[in-house]
């Protein structure tokens, strides 16, 4: 099909699907509200932690950045755009808008554990936290070290980052080891954020 332009409705027909060479639109040229991608983040535990069952207990200490951690020779992390910050573990966004939040709770057992679970906790006023995700596992296998995971998202919508934050907890039935990276900066307890588009 030839192509055809309309100049009173300024379209153009007959552009086969693929037909714009590439480079042909810089993001520049989208129209306003066309959203990309533009901040994505890794951070890790870097030392393990005991964790003692029934308390739902905030995982507070020994985060990373991934990127500033990740020195092994098998790692690949890469950052986009701005860095999350933190303080005694709660997380603070360098920008407004969707943000998809992914937590892996890896964990070390040595006893048999009925259920454990990693909670993506969020506040909208800064001070009160509500469990967005719960993801539960069990671990049956108590003759030896087990090394079990679970992963949860979700999705925030942060309109204003002061009071907008989130957390990461654990819980569970017995007692186990939240598992920190090894020395080659492995993670095995991370949480990644991406942020999807505007509010």
């Amino acid at each position: 099909m030839a192509l055809t332009f309309n100049g009173s409705s300024n379209t153009i027909g007959g552009l086969a699907a693929g037909g714009l060479p590439d480079a042909c639109i810089q993001e520049a040229d989208l129209a306003a509200g066309v959203n990309t991608i533009k901040e994505v983040d890794m951070w890790q535990i870097t030392d393990n932690f005991g964790y003692t069952a029934s308390n739902v207990t905030d995982l507070t200490a020994n985060w990373v950045r991934s990127s500033t951690t990740a020195t092994g020779s098998y790692q690949t992390f890469g950052t986009v755009g701005s860095a999350m910050s933190q303080s005694s573990g709660v997380f603070t966004f360098p920008s407004t808008g969707v943000w998809r939040i992914e937590f892996n709770l890896g964990v070390l057992a040595t006893v048999s554990v009925g259920w454990f679970g990693g909670l993506i906790r969020a506040t909208k006023d800064n001070s009160s936290y509500v469990n967005t995700t719960e993801a539960w596992s069990s671990v049956w296998d108590g003759s030896a070290s087990v090394y079990e995971s679970n992963y949860s998202t979700t999705l925030f919508d942060v309109t204003n980052t002061s009071t907008h934050k989130v957390k990461f907890a654990a819980q569970g039935v017995s007692d186990f080891i939240v598992y920190g990276d090894n020395a080659n900066a492995v993670p095995y307890t991370w949480v990644v954020f991406t942020r999807l588009g505007d509010t």
